[in-house]
């Protein structure tokens, strides 16, 4: 039952990461979009830079990880309980 749990709360804090991730990747305006005549238009409609997605990713890269991090602690301490019992 626990290793369910965890799974599920993984499952849960992967889920908004990957819809994040694929929201910066759509806006991220590509290295050839900056160079176009467009790129000023691009800017102005809230698209982002390449290396502005790639910050940002690692960001909430770093935020699941520790997010994980806190939830194995968590179970890890609920197991250590149920043994004890």
């Amino acid at each position: 039952a626990v290793l369910t749990e965890r799974s599920g709360h993984r499952v849960e804090i992967r889920t908004p990461r990957r819809g994040a991730s694929k929201y910066l990747c759509d806006m991220a305006v590509t290295d050839a979009a900056k160079h176009s005549e467009n790129s000023a238009k691009q800017e102005k409609d809230g698209e982002i830079s390449e290396d502005d997605r790639d910050d940002e990713l690692e960001k909430i890269q770093k935020t699941t990880d520790e997010a994980i991090k806190a939830i194995d602690a968590i179970i890890k301490e609920k197991d250590k309980e149920i043994m004890e019992v």
